[in-house]
């Protein structure tokens, strides 16, 4: 029996940060190989590294989890996996400090793309499993570890990690990207228990767990095999599928009402009048879980008696609902056939020329740009209808994130909805940002121009620099200070820079024109933010004081 709390509020807050984090290239589909086995092969970079040199960590091992099935990464990040068996899989790829993990469906004599995995902060969890009765460790147990992903129907775990604890009891899986974990500890004769853990950058998770023995009393159980339906052929059992358990009169709340809406006569509704405006807390319902083995088989013991709905979920695959009533001391049985989830995508093509010359650039870098949407229109939403599994949305690996210009200057993106524009950029040519609307299943062309740094006029920044280190100190030079210039409309992260002189005066030359944010600082001194369209050589001079609030972070892409 797996036991936690329902997750209300958190599924739409956390779904697209969740869900998006990692997105990276394109689907499989490839050469033929030999033999009941498929191919990966993909890259691997890391979130902290400078966009421009695309930088690769060293000693970064790509391993297919539960199986002894790894590789090193090279130098260029690429790796390649061999006769990796037929199925849905989770890929590891992790260095000291770092990891990142997707899904990856494997097919049968194809080779799979799974395009850009990104390492982020990682952590691990560690626990000692022991009998709540006995308090002797329990060798033998499973431990299932699920990153979580929230959807607005379902909450998914995603991707899985599977380990044993050892003849002490204990167990340890490194290499978790910092996040939220559903962990179950399950064995035979006793009752499961499911932790809600968080792992945080360099840090140990405590998993420790006490299993109860197994009730027989006024309990029954579910069990059954979860299938996967192919496009062509009979359905076939399926590991690593979640199988929750909810009480019927669970009402699965997911968003908070508001206090108030607006009547069908334009007059204010208040929704709590009775309740000085406080939405009532929801009921606590208990919730159970179990996860499909490799023969798809899984099985939920020590459930109260009553009516309850089963749901089977797996990121890639459509979830399947079904009523069931459990009964005491019987097995009931309950089978689930899932779809493969068709996630709907926008492309976006085009070719990035010299606008100078008009000649195509070959290795530029174009990155698509998250947006924000409203979440209904995120997540394809249309006229009330959910979609299903169309909820979810798209997996790492499903979609193409950052693509480099071939020879005729032409790049391709496949992106989820959210994409609201592009970023460019060259070596020898000023970045560009573009907005760009995507369309749902069709393509969009956005050809660049990028202009050339050597036919840029770049103009100066000057000015002095003063402070005042007391609210009724002198004003003096401020030798040494810094001023920085931020531009604006740039997807990269450039700042230009320059140190001030004995008299407080600094210059600055600008890559080029545009809008960019200055602002100047000594230690714990600090001038306004100003925002200056630079078009031709200007003056700022900018007061230094201790009580200038921070520069606030720059907007989203």
């Amino acid at each position: 029996m797996t036991r936690v709390r329902s997750l209300f509020l958190l599924a739409v807050s956390l779904s697209l940060i969740a869900i998006l984090s990692g997105c990276g290239g394109g689907g499989g589909g490839g050469p033929k190989l030999s033999g009941a086995f498929g191919k990966i092969i993909g890259a691997v970079s890391d979130s902290s590294v400078d966009l421009m040199t695309r930088a690769v960590p060293s000693g970064i091992t790509v391993s297919v989890d539960g199986t002894d099935i790894s590789t090193q990464a090279g130098s260029d990040g690429s790796f390649v996996l061999n006769r990796v068996p037929v199925g849905m899989h989770t890929l590891v790829a992790q260095t000291e400090g770092r990891a990142c993990a997707v899904v990856v469906e494997v097919r049968a004599d194809t080779e799979t793309d799974i395009g850009e995995m990104v390492l982020a902060e990682a952590g691990q969890i560690s626990g000692l499993v022991t009998s709540a009765t006995t308090h002797q460790p329990i060798a033998g147990a499973v431990v299932t570890m699920a990153e979580m992903v929230y959807t607005i129907q379902d909450e998914m775990p995603h991707p899985i990690r599977v380990r044993h604890t050892n003849a002490s009891g204990s167990y340890t899986v490194p290499g978790l990207p910092a996040g939220e974990y559903l962990v179950t500890i399950s064995k035979n004769g006793y009752q499961t228990v499911s932790l809600d853990l968080a792992v945080e950058a360099y840090k140990t998770t405590v998993g420790d767990a006490a299993l109860e023995p197994d009730p027989t009393a006024e309990v029954g159980a579910l069990a059954g095999t979860v299938y996967v339906k192919p496009e062509t052929g009979d359905p076939a059992p399926v590991a690593g599928v979640l199988v929750r358990l909810i009480p019927k009169a669970d009402p699965i709340e997911y968003e908070p009402l508001p206090e108030e809406a607006i009547g069908e006569n334009g007059d204010v509704v208040d929704i709590y009048p009775d309740d000085d405006d406080q939405a009532p807390a929801p009921p606590i319902f208990q919730e159970y879980y179990a996860f499909s083995d490799e023969n798809g088989a899984y099985r939920i013991d020590g459930v109260p008696v009553g009516e309850y709905t089963a749901v089977a979920v797996r990121p890639g695959l459509v979830p399947d609902h079904q009523a069931v009533i459990i009964a005491a001391n019987i097995v009931t049985t309950q089978d689930f056939i899932l779809t493969l989830l068709r996630p709907k995508f926008a492309v976006i093509e085009g070719t990035v020329t010299d606008s100078a010359t008009g000649s195509p650039i070959q290795g530029a870098s174009v990155r698509a740009l998250i947006g924000h949407r409203p979440l209904a229109e995120t997540l394809g939403v249309r006229n009330g209808e959910s979609g299903g599994g169309g909820m979810i949305t798209p997996d790492p690996g499903h979609c193409i994130m950052l693509a480099i210009t071939d020879e005729a200057g032409h790049y391709t993106l496949k992106t989820p909805r959210v994409v609201r524009g592009i970023g460019v950029w060259a070596s020898g040519y000023q970045p560009k940002r573009v907005e760009v609307e995507v369309v749902l299943d069709q393509t969009v062309t956005m050809d660049v121009q990028l202009t050339p740094l050597s036919g840029l006029v770049r103009h100066k920044l000057t000015g002095q620099v003063t402070m005042r280190e007391t609210a009724d100190g002198p004003i003096v030079p401020a030798a040494g200070a810094t001023v920085t210039a931020r531009p604006l409309d740039t997807p990269l992260a450039v700042v230009f820079s320059a140190t001030t002189d004995e008299n407080g005066n600094y210059s600055l030359e600008l890559g080029w024109d545009g809008r960019f944010a200055v602002r100047a600082n000594k230690g714990d001194l600090r001038s306004e933010r100003v925002e200056l369209t630079i078009t031709e050589d200007t003056v700022q001079n900018f007061l230094l004081t201790p009580e200038v609030s921070p520069e606030p972070p720059p907007p989203p892409p």
